[in-house]
C-alpha cells in the first residue's frame, strides 16, 4: 500500500463526510467527523501512525452512528456507507502496515 494513496483516500473521506453535512439529522456529527478526518490527514503527513489510528476510530464511531440511522433496505444499497467503509478500511490497513514496519525496526 502506498502512502500517497492513503492520503488520497483520507482526502476523499473528508469530501464524502463533508457532503454528509447536508444529510438530515447528522449535520453536527458530520461536522465533527470532518475535523477528525483533518486530524487523520495531519497525522499521516507527520507519520504519527498511532495518532492517525486514534482519530480514525472516532470516524468509525461516526460511521456506526450513521449506519444506525438507516433502515434495513437503506443498509443494503447505501453507496455512501460503502464508500466510507472502503476508504476507512484502506487507511486502517495502511496504518497497520506502517505500525508493523515500525515494530520490526525497533526489534
Amino acid at each position: 500500500m502506498e502512502y500517497s494513496k492513503a492520503l488520497e483516500k483520507a482526502r476523499l473521506l473528508k469530501i464524502t463526510i463533508g457532503m454528509m453535512i447536508l444529510f438530515k439529522g447528522i449535520k453536527e456529527k458530520a461536522s465533527k467527523a470532518v475535523f477528525d478526518v483533518d486530524a487523520v490527514i495531519k497525522s499521516l503527513e507527520q507519520e504519527e501512525w498511532v495518532s492517525a489510528s486514534a482519530s480514525l476510530l472516532k470516524i468509525r464511531d461516526f460511521v456506526g452512528s450513521y449506519r444506525d440511522t438507516l433502515s434495513r433496505i437503506e443498509l443494503e444499497n447505501n453507496e455512501t456507507l460503502d464508500l466510507l467503509e472502503k476508504r476507512i478500511g484502506y487507511i486502517e490497513s495502511f496504518i497497520g502496515e506502517q505500525i508493523d514496519k515500525q515494530i520490526d525496526k525497533e526489534e
